[in-house]
């Protein structure tokens, strides 16, 4: 027989399962603050979170005001963060970066003061970087793929061809090599 002493009797978790239960704000911020231990997360993610675990809206918005009064929910400190990381370390332009911020729930005039910390030279930077990077990576078997990504960067298919003309001798991969010194000199 298995006695325990009545001093070391731990409370029964079901008691502070049906506690929890009961009280829907309590369990709207355990849902938020799991969901934000993962990453950052815009009101509008925790919202919907909210939502489809079966948070009435009432309560969603009550502890997403007290998350928001307390800092821990930022739109806008979500969208420069979320702008600098994925400029910096997938190239995306700031066209991308907008649009990727309205799905995520993040109003418009907040978007686009993130997206405004990136400048015209660091977005040109950085689709040079990305063009290079892929130049690299094609081989002599990509000629075709190659000529056509030329075509596509430069809108310059006349020129390709005329010079093709003229020098007959070479092949694909030199002409768009050319090109792409003749379109971006700094490439």
């Amino acid at each position: 027989m298995n006695i325990s002493h009545p001093a070391r009797r731990r409370a029964e978790p079901v008691a502070a399962g049906d506690k929890d239960k009961a009280d829907p704000v309590s369990q709207a911020k355990d849902i938020c603050l799991r969901l934000l231990t993962m990453r950052p997360r815009t009101r509008a993610e925790l919202h919907t979170a909210l939502l489809k675990r079966g948070i009435e809206t009432g309560v969603a918005d009550q502890v997403l005001g007290r998350l928001n009064e307390v800092g821990l929910v930022d739109d806008a400190a979500f969208a420069e963060q979320w702008v600098r990381s994925r400029h910096t370390y997938q190239g995306m332009a700031r066209r991308a970066l907008a649009a990727e911020l309205r799905r995520k729930g993040v109003d418009d005039p907040v978007a686009a003061a993130a997206v405004a910390a990136v400048d015209s030279e660091s977005e040109e930077s950085r689709a040079r970087d990305l063009v290079r990077k892929r130049l690299r990576a094609l081989t002599s078997a990509d000629e075709l793929m190659c000529e056509a990504f030329a075509h596509a960067l430069s809108g310059c298919a006349e020129q390709i061809a005329q010079w093709w003309r003229h020098n007959p001798h070479l092949n694909r991969q030199q002409i768009v090599e050319y090109h792409m010194r003749f379109t971006w000199p700094a490439l």
